[in-house]
């Protein structure tokens, strides 16, 4: 019986080992070096919290935005997307879309 339960333990501490170097493998295997970019733009006809709360949403709807800014005041949305997924005019489409006006100020690659 002892031998039967060390054998089980042995088992279980090897098998556990090989799972968790398994997962160590795929996550270097997925990683990819990040691609992504920085557009800021001008929003002509933000009034309210509320409108920057409305840019916010539609944009993190988005897939491919990584990260965003809606400031009010200040009438600025900044915005981080994968190029891969998302190409920074659609960005600004996505905001003139809800009847805002969009002119776009900076763009950065990272």
């Amino acid at each position: 019986m002892k031998t039967l339960i060390v054998g089980l333990v042995v088992a279980f501490v090897s098998l556990t080992s090989s799972l968790a170097q398994s997962t160590a493998n795929q996550k270097i295997e997925t990683q990819k070096p990040e691609t992504s970019q920085w557009v800021t733009l001008k929003v002509t006809g933000m009034t309210c919290a509320g409108c920057a709360s409305h840019i916010h949403k539609a944009l993190s709807e988005k897939a491919g935005v990584l990260d965003q800014e809606v400031k009010y005041p200040g009438d600025l949305v900044r915005v981080k997307f994968d190029p891969d997924k998302i190409k920074g005019p659609e960005v600004q489409r996505t905001i003139e879309r809800l009847g805002y006006k969009v002119s776009a100020v900076e763009t950065q690659s990272k």
